[in-house]
């Protein structure tokens, strides 16, 4: 039986082959006699991952995984996940800008059923689980100082539990380095395209012996971000704030008189603190301790709204108030639209080595807080014409304005105890035991700045309940989900001969899930409070088997699981806006995934995967709204599936100049009509409508474009006693349908884009000069479009658009 030991390092991977076929079949007439210069190339193209929990070369792998080195990370300038999405294929990021980091997910082979634009925060859980290290939540964190990042594609329920329904995404931080003094610091400076502001930031490391046991490592940054979006018709507030009373043009007549107003460049600015300190232990050779704590901070306006339809003209409530033709980066907004966000990890990881297997154990505290404004007035005034004199007063308030602010706490627990065979034997395998705590409130406020002092003006009555004077809070909905989840885990691998391993593998679960939620929409006198709880047990499976048919050249079939946990929603329950109970609850959704592939190294190291896949998906969680009263609640569909193939390849071109590059194809469709009710703004059950929102066989998934591909050149030499690298990524996403098709949003099919990378450095001694470009042909790059059907496209006709060209220069110092 062959067995490989394989060295720890960071060197860059990259996993993706846009014909890459006819290369392979090139290179399959090399010699079979392997001189110095070939194994030289096999071992610096080697990379070694621990996706399975135990370090192997990411050849050995038996399923479709891409592995990104620092240097790769560095010179394509990911710094998030979002940016990490555009360097791999058949990975989608949906993005409504940072301020609804909440509800940003991560999509791997087009296994998502909901809605591409998103704010405040998504409800179910996220389709692909996310880690910093071996703790989840990692999505939270920038990517810096880190030693690798691992993208695992396909389902990996059994080793990674709930969440990886499409997969898992690993960042693996670098960790403190025992009896060597090092450090870093680094400052860059970058111009914005369509900006007047500067891009600047500054970074550092520093790693410190602490004896020869022990060592700690500091890394950290600041960001300042510019802002592009120049927003018209902001109008000044009592108290500064978006949530403060409009300040009046006329005071001597309230009920006529415009707000006063004004413009801002470069609105969408932001700032970001990130820090990750870390203690690292080992007393001998058999125990490892690391203890780490992340945190980052972060704060600014947004979104990365535009509105380059709207051609200008008069306010729909007040129309001596006329706004400008706005262009690809402007848009129209009453208010300034903050929000912040504070996340914290604090874990720790520890392993003692048995000699037959080493015992781990990872245990992490994460809490996030999270608030974001943004403006909804034009969706209030989409509701049924029977509910705005109730909003508005009578006469229609000329100034009426909504804010909603979404508020974000959550607290998680985790503890994971794994035992890991040490590789040398005809059976290996891994046992574990998985705990998960969380508590997590979010709460959707309603605020109308300004509507308590007009319906209490001289002429204006009112239908409704009287508002509270404080913000004039419209509504309220939230509360609190208190779950845990229960797991037993393991795989089995037996070597039946020196190339062939078959694997099982299982995950057992229990999971509770307790609701406590309140209803308060003041306006029509509802207070309620609604209770519930769901309780899920099952087993998921994994099966694999791999055939080594040649030296380092593997076939594999996979079949796995991944599931997702179920949950509960919020919503009236009586008067106009009530919905109908079979809403309060939805079900957990599981994938069944078939993969078969073909991956390996050749003599000269280049590597390859190439594979075929097939995901059957059991009832889809779909998260979006009612059809009337727009209450945002998480429901299933009934069946879709994902099929597609996938191809990676990277390897030296030169001795100086490398190559990565790959393409996906995939298909992503709902495979049976469902049909989901909705309350019909009546308050009458009976008039409740049962298939207000449906889906139908063979809709496209949203978020799920075709094709998507990147390539990425780099290029190393030395000039004297200096080296020069360059850097130049391409990567390319197909056009994707926004959401299902349905008969309440626009049916919306983004554009598809390429996105350039360049980066250029020099290094000489201790320094390194480089310079950078992100974006580099100043696409323009439409991520989502407001799909809801108002009377006011195409004002409200929001794109969220990604950051334009920026150009900058860096200054690191090493020591």
């Amino acid at each position: 039986m062959k067995k490989h030991k394989m060295p720890r390092m960071g060197h860059y991977l990259s996993a993706t082959a846009l014909g890459s076929i006819l290369t392979i079949s090139a290179m399959q007439t090399a010699t079979a006699q392997e001189d110095e210069a070939q194994a030289d190339d096999r071992r610096m193209n080697t990379v070694v991952v621990t996706a399975g929990r135990r370090a192997q070369d990411v050849t050995e792998i038996p399923y479709n995984i891409t592995a990104l080195g620092s240097d790769a990370i560095d010179q394509s300038g990911v710094q998030s996940i979002e940016d990490l999405s555009q360097q791999i294929p058949n990975l989608v990021v949906t993005n409504s800008g940072p301020q609804f980091l909440g509800a940003q997910r991560q999509i791997m082979r087009g296994l998502n059923a909901s809605p591409a634009e998103r704010r405040g925060v998504a409800f179910e859980q996220n389709p692909v689980s996310t880690y910093l290290g071996n703790a989840p939540y990692a999505n939270f964190f920038q990517i810096s100082d880190v030693e690798r990042v691992e993208v695992l594609r396909g389902p990996q329920g059994t080793l990674y539990g709930a969440g990886a329904l499409g997969g898992a995404i690993r960042i693996i931080p670098t960790e403190p380095v025992l009896g060597k003094f090092e450090g870093e610091v680094s400052g860059k400076i970058g111009m914005l395209e369509h900006s007047s502001d500067l891009d600047k930031g500054v970074n550092g490391l520093l790693n410190i012996p602490l004896g020869e046991k022990a060592a700690v490592r500091i890394s950290g940054g600041y960001a300042d971000t510019a802002g592009f979006i120049d927003q018209f018709g902001i109008w000044k507030r009592e108290g500064g704030g978006p949530l403060g009373s409009p300040i009046l043009e006329d005071p001597a007549n309230p009920l006529t008189s415009p707000a006063v107003s004004y413009n801002e460049k470069d609105i969408n600015s932001a700032e970001s603190t990130d820090v990750r300190i870390a203690l690292r232990w080992a007393p001998n050779d058999w125990f490892d301790a690391t203890l780490s704590h992340n945190l980052s901070r972060s704060d600014g306006f947004g979104p990365y709204f535009a509105t380059p339809a709207y051609d200008g003209g008069p306010d729909a409530l007040i129309p001596s108030v006329v706004y400008p033709d706005t262009g690809d980066f402007e848009v129209v907004s009453r208010s300034t639209q903050p929000y912040y966000r504070d996340s914290d990890m604090t874990a720790l990881d520890a392993s003692v080595d048995l000699g037959f297997a080493t015992v781990s154990s990872t245990t992490s505290r994460f809490t996030t807080d999270g608030k974001s404004i943004w403006e909804g007035t034009w969706g209030v005034l989409a509701l049924p014409a029977a509910y705005l004199p109730y909003y508005m007063g009578i006469p229609a308030n000329p100034r009426f304005n909504v804010n909603q602010r979404f508020d974000d706490e959550n607290e998680v627990f985790t503890q994971e105890i794994r035992l890991v065979s040490n590789g040398e034997g005809r059976f290996d395998y891994i046992l574990g035991a998985f705990y998960q705590k969380e508590d997590y409130t979010s709460t959707w406020y309603g605020f109308s700045p300004g509507q308590f002092e007009y319906n209490n003006l001289p002429g204006v009555s009112v239908i409704s309940y009287p508002l509270e004077s404080e913000n004039t809070r419209f509504w309220t909905v939230g509360g609190t989900n208190k779950f845990t989840d229960k797991s037993i885990f393991g795989e089995l691998t037996w070597h039946a001969s020196d190339r062939l391993d078959l694997t099982f593998g299982a995950r057992a679960f229990k999971q509770t899930l307790d609701r406590e939620a309140d209803n308060t929409v003041v306006h029509f006198g509802i207070y309620e409070n609604v209770k519930n709880s769901s309780d899920a047990s099952d087993v998921k499976f994994k099966f694999n088997s791999t055939y080594e048919y040649a030296e380092d050249h593997r076939a594999y079939f996979t079949f796995s699981q991944g599931f997702r946990r179920g949950g509960a929603n919020a919503f009236s329950l009586s008067g106009f806006l009530r919905e109908p109970e079979a809403l309060l609850s939805y079900d957990p959704d599981s994938v069944d995934n078939f993969e078969v592939g073909l991956k390996g190294r050749f003599l000269n190291g280049w590597t390859y995967t190439a594979d075929v896949f097939l995901a059957k998906w059991h009832d889809p969680q779909i998260g979006g709204f009612t059809a009337v009263n727009f209450w945002p609640v998480v429901f299933n569909g009934k069946e879709a599936e994902s099929k597609g193939v996938e191809f990676e390849v990277s390897g030296n071109l030169t001795e100086k100049l490398s190559l990565s590059a790959g393409y996906s194809y995939t298909e992503a469709k709902l495979t049976e009509d469902f049909c989901v009710p909705s309350g019909a703004g009546t308050g009458d059950p009976a008039d409740d409508i049962a298939c207000a929102i449906n889906g139908v066989d063979g809709a496209p998934l949203p978020s799920a474009p075709k094709s998507s591909g990147t390539v990425t050149l780099n290029y190393r030499t030395p000039v004297g006693s200096d080296f020069l690298t360059a850097s130049l990524n391409g990567n390319y996403k197909g056009s994707s349908f926004q959401t299902l098709p349905t008969s309440g949003a626009r049916y919306i099919k983004n554009p598809d884009y390429w996105l350039f990378n360049a980066y250029l450095g020099w290094e000489h001694g201790s320094y390194t000069t480089s310079v950078y470009a992100r974006n580099l042909l100043d696409e323009r790059v439409i991520y989502s479009t407001n799909t809801r059907i108002t009377p006011y496209a195409p004002l409200d006709l929001y794109e969220t658009i990604g950051r334009p060209r920026s150009v900058g220069v860096e200054i690191a110092y090493k020591w």
